[in-house]
């Protein structure tokens, strides 16, 4: 079974890695897509999908949205992730893909 982590966009991701370097190297420059680059050697040890919300096919339905653009299945993991509020943490949710809940039409 695969795991897919649903991310908020890249560019308020992208924000809060540089302002983490930011913060403790200042002044230095924080290469384009840093962010992406950690969250995959993080994540690099496991059979797992890397989303963006905008790269969802956007029919409202995560499950069938990561099945029409990722191939999803039922019994597969989902881990989707909202923004920190201020000090707080992300929302997180996670839910696996039930089966028969994939109303796809197939060709």
């Amino acid at each position: 079974m695969a795991t897919f982590y649903v991310l908020p966009p890249r560019e308020p991701l992208e924000q809060l890695v540089s302002d983490f370097v930011d913060q403790i190297l200042p002044g230095r420059p924080v290469p384009n897509g840093l962010a992406e680059q950690l969250l995959e050697m993080i994540l690099a040890a496991s059979e797992h999908y890397i989303v963006h919300r905008e790269d969802l096919p956007g029919t409202r339905n995560v499950a069938e949205d990561l099945a029409l653009g990722f191939g999803a299945e039922p019994g597969d993991e989902v881990i989707e992730y909202g923004l920190a509020i201020g000090n707080g943490r992300a929302r997180m949710r996670h839910w696996v893909i039930p089966s028969g809940s994939l109303s796809l039409n197939e060709k």
